[in-house]
C-alpha cells in the first residue's frame, strides 16, 4: 500500500465541512432529510457501535442494506473509525455474498432491521451483526481514532476471470482524489443538489456521494433499481436536483418523455458514464437543458473511479464521429496508449489504455497475481500503480481520449464490469451443462456490447428451455451477469487445438437471432396486447411472445425502467420496474397492472349460491348493486349472484363501461356461460356487456333489462297525472325516499359556499358545489346514457317492464329492433322504482328466475331446496 503523505484523511475533511454547513441538508430521500450536524452525530454514534461490536479486532465492516440512506451513513461511519467497508448488494445470490464474506473476513457486519435476518444467516456466526436505523443517538464521549489517508477505504467485489469475484481496494487518499476531481470538473458548490441513483456497490456512486459531502452540497437519494424511470422526472423536479450523474440510457428515457422544447427546470449539469455516449445524446442535452448547463462525458472503472472527463456546452462543435470523445484525465493522472508489443502508440493510433496516478487502486485484495497483471507498480511514480484493464482507445489531436472498446473477456454492462470467464465458470458448474461459452453481444452493428449470449451443449432432458437454465444460474450469478439469451447446440464449434471457437460464436451471434418465442399463445385482452407491444419495442424483439421472459430476451433494469415509464403513460398506473422480477412475461405483467390500478368496476357478492354460472347484476345511475338485494330471496335456490359496483367509474361511453364490467367479470368467472341483467341505465350496459363478451369469444346464456327503454325510444317513468309535490311519495318507495333525502341533505350541507369576510358569494358556486358532491359515476353514467346509440346485438333480450305507469307503450320497450334473436317481455306491477322493493320485487324475482331457468344450460343452476345465502356483510333492504 502507498505511504502516508500527512494530508488529512476523510474524517477530518468531513468534520470541517459538517461544522461549516451544520444546519444545511446533507442527505435527503427515502422519507428523511439529514443536515450535516445530524449526519456527523449519527455517523459518530454508528462508528462507536462498530468499534464496540468488533471488540478491538482488526478487519473490515461489511454492509448489508436494502435502503440507501442508512447504508451511506454506515459508509461514512466506517471511514471515520478507520475501517474499510465492503458493500454487499442485496440483489446478489446468497452463494456469492457468502464467498465475499469468507474472502474478506469482516470484523463486523452492519445491517438494518429489514435485512437483519438474511445478514445473520450470511454471517453464520463468523462475525457480530449489528442493526442500525440511521437515527442513532449522538455519542460525544466516543473518541474517533486518527485515521491515515493511506488507510483502506473500501473493497468492492467485481466480476473475476477465475470464475469468482475479486476485491478491488481503494484508499482514503484515492476516494478524496476522485471526489475532488469530480467536484472540480463539474464545479460543485455548496448550493448544489446532486442525485444518487445507483447501488452503493458501484465505484462510480462514490464520486457524487463523496463529491457532494466534501463540497458541503446536498445529496438526494433515489433508488433507481426499486422505483425505476416512471417517477424519476417528478422526483428530480420535486427535490430540485440540479446535478445528475447517470447512464446515457436513463438520460435518453427522461428526454423521450418530454415534449419538444420542454426543458428541465433545475438541471445545470448532466454527467453521463458507464455506456457509450453519442452525438445524438448531446443533441438531447441542447434540446432539453438550459443554455448555461453543462454536458459531462466521463469514463472510469472500479480500479480507477475517474479515468477521463470532458465538459461540453451548448453550441460546442463536435467531431464528425458518432461516439463522443471522453476527454482528458484529471490533474495527477496520466493516460498512455500502448501497442501490443508494449511500446507507446502515436497520437491517433489505437492501442491499450493504461492509466496511472493518485486515483488508481492500490491493488486487489489478496490477489498478487492480478496485481502483477492488471495493477502493476508505476515505474515512473513509486508508491502508485498503473491500471491495465484491457480497454482500448486512441488520443485525438485535441488530447482527448476516444474509447474504442474492450479486449479479452471483460465487458461493461450498464455500469458493471463483467468478466465473461465468471459466467463461463457458472455455466460449467451448473448440473446438466456439458460445455458452454458466454459471448458479449450488441443489438446493432457497431454498438457497444449490451447483453450476454450463452451457447450451451447440455445433457439430454437437462433443461426444458432457456428459462430453466437461467433459473439455475440465478443461484450463482447476480442479475446483471445472467445471459440475456441462451442457444442450445448439440456441440460447440472448436479450434484446431480443441478449444471452443469463440470467434465462430461471435460471428454466429451477429448473423442469427438467438431467440425463438417460448409461446405463441394469443393475448385475450387489450392490456395484454399493449404490454406485449411495449415489451417488443423495449427489447427490439418483434418475435417476442405473450409468455416469453423479458429478461431471457435481453431485458435489463435500464430497459425495464424505460418500459415502465411508457406503460405508466399508456395505462395511468405506475408500478416499480422491480415488478418484472415476479411478473417477467407480458401476460403476468398484465395481471400485475390489473391488480395495482384502481378498479373502476368492483364485483360485490350478493348471494353465495352453489357456484357458476353467476347472475351478474348491473345497477343504474347510482351504481350501487345493493338495489338488487330484495330480489335474492325469491330466486332459485343455489343461484350465485354478483353485483357490479360502478361507484368509482368515470367512463364517457356505455361501451367503455361495458369493457370495464367484462374485465371485472372475467377476473372472477373466467369461463361461461354468462348471465347478465341490468336495471334502468344498467340495462343499456348489460346489452353492451353481452356484445363485449361475445366479441371476446364467451357464451352469453341470458341478457335481461329491468325497465330500460331502448335508445331512441320515448320514455316516461313518471305518471303525468300526479301533482309535482306528491311525486316522491307516490313514485318512490321508502328506501329510495330515504336515500334521496340523505343525498339532498349532504349536497346542501357541502355545496352552499360559506361567505368569507370581504368576498361575494356567486351564484355558480352553489351549482359547482352541488355537482361536486355527486360521486363521479352519477353524472358520467347519465351523460353516457343520454348519448348512447345502440346497434343490433346477436342475443335474445328479456325485458321486465314496470307497468304502473309503463315507461313506453311497447311491452318490449323498443328492444325488438336491436335483439337479433328476439325479445321476451314481462310486465311487473309497480313503477320504475317500486318494482325493486317489497312484494313487487318478489314478483320480479320470480319472473327473473323463470327466465333464467329457460335460458341456462341444463344442470347449470343447482336446485336442492336451499335458499341462496346472502354474502357475509350484505345487509337486507327488504321491508316486513
Amino acid at each position: 500500500m502507498s505511504a502516508s503523505t500527512g494530508a488529512p484523511a476523510f474524517g477530518a475533511r468531513f468534520e470541517a465541512v459538517a461544522r461549516r454547513r451544520a444546519r444545511h441538508v446533507a442527505l435527503a430521500g427515502e422519507g428523511r432529510s439529514l443536515d450535516y450536524a445530524t449526519l456527523e452525530a449519527t455517523t459518530r454514534a454508528i462508528a462507536s457501535r462498530i468499534e464496540r461490536a468488533s471488540g478491538g479486532r482488526e478487519g473490515f465492516a461489511a454492509l448489508h442494506f436494502q435502503r440507501k440512506t442508512p447504508c451511506l451513513q454506515a459508509m461514512v461511519a466506517a471511514l471515520r473509525c478507520g475501517r474499510a467497508y465492503v458493500p454487499l448488494d442485496p440483489v446478489d445470490p446468497d452463494p456469492r455474498l457468502r464467498f465475499v464474506l469468507r474472502d474478506c473476513a469482516p470484523a463486523v457486519l452492519v445491517t438494518e432491521r429489514d435485512a437483519a435476518e438474511r445478514a445473520r444467516a450470511l454471517a453464520d456466526g463468523a462475525c457480530p451483526v449489528i442493526e442500525i436505523d440511521g437515527d442513532e443517538a449522538p455519542d460525544p464521549p466516543h473518541r474517533l481514532p486518527r485515521v491515515d489517508e493511506a488507510a483502506l477505504a473500501y473493497v468492492l467485489y467485481t466480476s473475476g476471470s477465475t470464475g469468482t469475484p475479486k476485491g478491488v481496494t481503494q484508499t482514503q487518499r484515492g476516494i478524496l482524489f476522485s471526489a475532488d476531481a469530480y467536484a472540480k470538473r463539474l464545479s460543485i458548490h455548496e448550493r448544489d443538489r446532486l442525485s444518487h441513483l445507483w447501488s452503493t456497490g458501484f465505484a462510480a456512486s462514490s464520486l457524487h456521494f463523496y463529491g457532494a459531502l466534501l463540497s458541503g452540497a446536498a445529496l438526494c437519494v433515489y433508488d433507481m433499481r426499486r422505483d425505476g424511470m416512471p417517477g424519476l422526472r417528478a422526483w428530480l423536479e420535486a427535490e430540485r436536483v440540479n446535478v445528475v450523474h447517470t447512464f446515457p440510457t436513463v438520460f435518453r428515457g427522461l428526454c423521450a418523455a418530454m415534449a419538444p422544447g420542454e426543458r428541465f427546470a433545475h438541471l445545470r449539469a448532466i454527467d453521463l458514464a458507464a455506456e457509450a455516449v453519442y452525438a445524438s445524446d448531446f443533441a438531447l442535452f441542447e434540446a432539453h437543458l438550459r443554455e448555461d448547463a453543462i454536458f459531462v462525458v466521463q469514463i472510469g472503472a472500479t480500479e480507477s473511479d475517474v479515468i477521463a472527463q470532458r465538459v461540453y456546452r451548448h453550441g460546442d462543435p463536435l467531431p464528425a464521429r458518432a461516439l463522443l470523445p471522453v476527454g482528458t484525465p484529471p490533474e495527477g493522472m496520466t493516460i498512455t496508449i500502448r501497442r501490443d508489443d508494449g511500446s507507446d502508440a502515436a497520437r491517433g493510433e489505437t492501442g491499450a489504455i493504461v492509466v496511472s496516478g493518485d486515483g488508481v487502486s492500490q491493488g486487489y485484495f489478496r490477489r498478487p497475481d492480478l496485481d502483477h497483471q492488471m495493477l502493476p507498480e508505476d515505474a515512473q511514480r513509486p508508491g502508485t500503480r498503473c491500471y491495465v484493464g484491457g480497454d482500448r482507445g486512441w488520443i485525438d489531436e485535441d488530447g482527448s481520449l476516444n474509447f474504442v472498446g474492450r479486449a479479452g473477456s471483460r465487458i461493461k454492462l450498464r455500469g458493471h464490469t463483467v468478466d465473461l470467464a465468471e459466467v463461463d465458470a457458472a455455466l460449467a458448474a451448473t448440473p446438466g451443462v456439458v460445455r458452454a461459452a458466454a459471448i458479449a453481444s450488441s443489438r446493432a452493428e457497431g454498438e457497444e456490447a449490451d447483453r450476454i449470449v450463452a451457447y450451451v451443449s447440455a445433457a439430454p432432458g437437462a433443461f426444458a428451455d432457456a428459462a430453466a437454465l437461467r433459473t439455475a444460474l440465478a443461484s450463482r450469478l447476480p442479475p446483471y451477469m445472467l445471459p440475456a439469451a441462451v442457444v442450445f447446440l448439440d456441440t460447440l464449434p472448436e479450434t484446431a487445438t480443441g478449444k471452443i471457437d469463440r470467434q465462430a460464436l461471435v460471428q454466429r451471434t451477429a448473423r442469427e437471432s438467438t431467440h425463438a418465442p417460448v409461446s405463441a399463445a394469443p393475448s385475450s385482452s387489450s392490456l395484454e396486447k399493449l404490454i406485449l407491444a411495449r415489451m417488443r419495442e423495449s427489447l427490439g424483439e418483434p418475435a417476442a411472445g405473450m409468455d416469453d421472459d423479458y429478461f431471457a430476451l435481453g431485458g435489463d433494469s435500464i430497459r425495464a425502467a424505460d418500459l415502465f415509464e411508457r406503460l405508466a403513460r399508456d395505462t395511468g398506473t405506475t408500478l416499480a420496474a422491480a415488478t418484472l422480477v415476479e411478473a417477467p412475461t407480458a401476460r403476468a405483467l398484465a395481471r400485475a397492472f390489473e391488480r395495482a390500478r384502481p378498479r373502476p368496476v368492483v364485483p360485490v357478492r350478493l348471494a353465495e349460491g352453489a357456484g357458476p354460472p353467476t347472475l351478474w347484476c348491473i345497477p343504474g345511475l347510482l351504481g350501487d348493486p345493493l338495489w338488487f338485494r330484495p330480489l335474492l330471496f325469491a330466486l332459485d335456490p343455489g343461484q350465485r349472484v354478483d353485483g357490479l359496483s360502478l361507484a368509482a367509474l368515470e367512463a364517457t361511453t356505455i361501451a367503455a363501461v361495458a369493457v370495464h364490467c367484462v374485465d371485472a367479470m372475467l377476473a372472477d368467472q373466467p369461463d361461461g356461460p354468462y348471465l347478465v341483467v341490468g336495471y334502468s341505465a344498467g340495462g343499456l350496459i348489460a346489452v353492451e356487456v353481452a356484445r363485449e363478451l361475445a366479441r371476446r369469444g364467451h357464451a352469453v346464456a341470458f341478457t335481461g333489462v329491468i325497465d330500460t327503454v331502448a335508445p331512441g325510444e320515448s320514455s316516461g317513468y313518471l305518471d303525468a297525472n300526479i301533482p309535482f309535490w306528491r311525486l316522491p311519495r307516490r313514485h318512490m318507495p321508502v328506501r329510495a325516499r330515504l336515500v334521496a333525502r340523505t343525498w339532498l341533505r349532504r349536497l346542501l350541507r357541502g355545496a352552499i359556499p360559506r361567505r368569507d369576510p370581504g368576498t361575494t358569494a356567486r351564484g355558480h358556486a352553489l351549482l359547482d358545489g352541488l355537482i361536486g358532491r355527486f360521486q363521479p359515476s352519477v353524472p358520467a353514467l347519465a351523460r353516457a346514457s343520454w348519448r348512447h346509440a345502440a346497434t343490433p346485438v346477436d342475443a335474445e333480450i328479456t325485458v321486465f317492464r314496470a307497468a304502473n305507469p309503463p315507461a313506453n307503450p311497447d311491452p318490449a320497450l323498443g328492444w325488438g329492433r336491436y335483439a337479433l334473436r328476439g325479445v321476451r317481455a314481462f310486465d311487473i306491477a309497480g313503477n320504475h322504482l317500486s318494482l325493486m322493493e317489497g312484494g313487487r320485487s318478489r314478483v320480479l324475482a320470480e319472473r327473473l328466475a323463470e327466465a333464467l331457468r329457460a335460458a341456462a344450460p341444463p344442470g347449470a343452476i343447482r336446485n336442492d331446496g336451499a335458499r341462496p345465502q346472502p354474502a357475509p356483510g350484505a345487509a337486507s333492504n327488504t321491508r316486513s
